[in-house]
């Protein structure tokens, strides 16, 4: 179905600038974009520079060209600064050229790896010809100030300074950063999205285990008219173009009996990916940034977008598989993907001894696990939520109300609430939430087995999800909503407001009706004050 809906915001949240890729904008000059270290991995040697071609939803690609991994932005003595220049720029995709939307002219974002305990100083510098910010979704951080707030504007030829405080006892694992303020189905689709890799987990594995094989897989998938990526009326279930790392169906290298690990993300604007490694199991140790309690093992994983997993892979024998996504429908009112080869592991080099699979990962540095059950905790508050949309699908609900910007809950941080997600329509929605993780509970009413907690999971078609989340150590504005982002824009997202805990001054009254006017980006040439606008008392320092 075609998903590309305009949603009723305020006013102020209404974007005017319509999306052009061959629009030629003033660009704002860059001195550098890291002071913390870089890496990246250079393609590996093969045996014949010729590759298969395949024409796919709108270009011609090359198949089985090496992997190549995102570049790596690493923290330095406790703090990476870096800057993003948001920008549409030809970049080369399988060997063809097409204007995208990209972070530092690449169609494959960089990777931001941090430690616990670091900060992140992110200047964003936006030379699109319409607004822009990030969300660092997946991020347990404050959604105030010039942290994670998305009701952030960075309007074209201006920049944004970010800064992300990382809690000293941050979980390891993988989040993400991209788009969440204006057209951020098309931005995204387009191409704007990298990880966000917290170190740590390596070292909850076995000794023999905790210096393997590191990679991250970005999925992406594009659609091409003209020599760029349509971002404008994207049909989500028109035949579309599936991307690992910039590469339609790359060659990903692995030894028999090596076991790697792989962060594998759907950093796609609303198609699912239900991925399967041919005769090789996927040992789950990580589900949305959050470790395991037990890891566990599946012949399959669904990735709806925004969704991520960390995983062990063990090297078959010698010889070729394949990774691919399965068929997949998400309902009678929703969308339905065919079977595509997403790579190609060869196996290949000296036999290795396949290793033992953990069945659990070290306790967190403080001897606690990092997943607190919350099934006997008390409940302080119970809500259900409801999800609904028009017959043609072209307006979408929460609780019968398309987002407005009103406030619709004021959860009390350090309380646990129980939520009855019901989901009245044909189609899954995945459910993702800003700033504090949750536990499922329920599935359609049968007890949700929870190894970890997560921030994005499908609601069933015509079904219920019941989850309890426990609100911790950061108040403030944000919102929950379906992550299909063209459902998100039409219609599917909901503003609240997470108070301080009891005892603590409290935000007036007149602050809490709805989410406050947007905070600016400035000019090149500003002192750092936004350039119009101011921001509110809510939107204060994180």
């Amino acid at each position: 179905m075609n998903r590309s809906r305009a949603l009723a915001r305020p006013r102020w949240l209404t974007r005017t600038t319509p999306v052009m890729v061959t629009v030629t904008v003033a660009a704002i000059s860059l001195a550098g974009c890291s002071s913390g270290s870089s890496s990246s991995s250079s393609p590996s040697a093969t045996p014949s520079p010729t590759y298969a071609s395949v024409t796919s939803a709108g270009a011609t690609y090359k198949t089985g060209m090496p992997d190549q991994q995102p570049e790596v932005l690493t923290s330095s003595n406790g703090v990476l600064n870096v800057t993003l220049e948001a920008a549409l720029k030809p970049v080369e995709i399988s060997g063809t050229m097409i204007t995208a939307m990209t972070y530092n002219g690449k169609f494959t974002s960089p990777t931001l790896q941090v430690n616990p305990g670091d900060t992140i100083n992110l200047k964003l510098v936006n030379n699109l010809p319409e607004s822009t910010d990030l969300h660092f979704h997946g991020m347990h951080v404050s959604p105030k100030g010039n942290a994670d707030n998305i009701f952030v504007d960075v309007q074209p030829n201006t920049i944004f300074d970010y800064k992300i405080t990382i809690p000293a006892d941050y979980k390891p694992g993988i989040a993400w950063y991209h788009p969440h303020w204006a057209d951020n189905e098309g931005q995204v689709a387009s191409g704007l999205g990298g990880a966000i890799i917290v170190t740590g987990l390596k070292k909850l594995l076995p000794t023999d285990l905790q210096n393997i094989t590191e990679k991250t897989l970005q999925l992406k998938d594009l659609q091409v008219a003209d020599g760029a990526i349509i971002n404008k009326n994207i049909d989500t279930n028109a035949p579309t173009t599936r991307t690992v790392n910039g590469l339609v169906n790359p060659t990903l290298t692995i030894k028999p009996g090596e076991t790697q690990l792989w962060n594998i993300g759907n950093f796609d604007a609303g198609i699912y990916y239900q991925v399967q490694l041919t005769g090789q199991k996927f040992y789950v140790i990580g589900e949305d940034g959050d470790p395991v309690n037990k890891v566990w093992s599946a012949d399959t994983l669904t990735l709806p977008s925004g969704k991520r997993y960390s995983v062990l892979v063990t090297g078959p024998p010698a010889g070729t598989t394949t990774l691919q996504t399965l068929p997949f429908t998400t309902g009678p009112e929703g969308d339905q993907y065919p079977q595509v080869t997403e790579a190609t592991l060869v196996s290949s080099g000296d036999v290795q001894t396949a290793a033992t699979m953990p069945v659990a990962l070290a306790p967190s540095p403080n001897g606690q696990p990092f997943f607190q059950d919350l099934s006997t905790a008390p409940v302080a508050v119970k809500r259900t939520v409801t999800l609904s949309q028009n017959s043609e699908s072209t307006k979408f609900y929460i609780n019968g109300v398309m987002f407005d910007g009103n406030y619709m809950y004021t959860p009390q941080l350090n309380t646990v609430e129980e939520w009855t997600v019901v989901n009245k329509t044909g189609e899954l929605h995945p459910f993702h939430m800003h700033v504090n993780p949750f536990q499922v509970m329920t599935i359609n009413g049968q007890p949700f087995n929870a190894n970890s907690y997560m921030d994005t999971m499908s609601v069933p078609g015509k079904g219920t999800m019941v989850f309890r989340i426990k609100y911790t150590d950061f108040d403030g504005p944000t919102v929950f909503h379906c992550h299909i982002l063209a459902h998100e824009e039409a219609g599917m997202m909901s503003a609240f407001y997470i108070l301080p805990p009891v005892g603590a001054p409290q935000p007036p009254a007149s602050e809490l009706k709805k989410v406050p006017a947007p905070v600016m980006g400035m000019s090149p040439s500003g002192s750092g004050s936004p350039s119009t606008g101011t921001m509110s008392p809510s939107m204060g320092a994180p």
